[in-house]
């Protein structure tokens, strides 16, 4: 139970090496009638039951340099990890600066020392926005729900991908902010 929000959209959760439990949350307002939007909200708890809103991981003023605010992007589906000595959040914007077209929606990283922040985004995308067929504008793959992967050897791999466009597997360059070689699709489109 909790008292801060009655949303909070695609949650991610981790363990922090301080003992709590720390949620990650889509950009939302957290409560019904709220005009605020929390971007990736961040709520923390000690048995997994109550849970407390300890801020957000952006601020309209902290946003990714690539994210279009003037298109009024959003920050969707956090994947919080910790890798080599670093919690990273990969996330959605829904609206980036490559292009000026509606939907070019891509996956991001940030960095912090602790589960709360702060958050030093990466700079660019991590998987750009990715056209559909046929060319139409605005008409771009689903690069969503990002989930980043550690293999047994350590290679890193990030998966992405929704219902329109399937799901899709790319390696990471060391340090997991860089895709690199030819994605692999899992499942088609509409599949699971």
């Amino acid at each position: 139970s909790d008292t801060f929000s009655d949303t909070f959209a695609d949650p991610s959760v981790i363990r922090g090496k301080d003992g709590w439990w720390y949620s990650y949350g889509t950009t939302d307002p957290l409560r019904e009638g709220e005009g605020t939007r929390h971007l990736l909200p961040i709520s923390r708890s000690r048995d997994l039951v109550s849970w407390e809103y300890v801020g957000d991981a952006f601020t309209e003023m902290t946003l990714p340099t690539w994210a279009d605010t003037s298109r009024g992007a959003a920050l969707w589906a956090p994947d919080i990890r910790y890798v080599d000595g670093q919690y990273r959040l990969y996330y959605v914007v829904t609206e980036t600066t490559g292009t000026v077209e509606p939907n070019d929606n891509a996956v991001g990283v940030a960095t912090s020392p602790t589960p709360t922040g702060p958050w030093t985004d990466a700079g660019a995308p991590v998987v750009g926005p990715r056209r559909g067929g046929g060319g139409e504008p605005g008409n771009f793959l689903w690069t969503f729900d990002p989930s980043h992967v550690v293999g047994p050897n350590g290679a890193e791999y990030l998966f992405y991908g929704s219902y329109y466009g399937g799901i899709w597997v790319t390696k990471l360059a060391e340090g997991g902010m860089i895709a690199t070689g030819e994605p692999t699709m899992v499942a088609i489109d509409n599949k699971y």
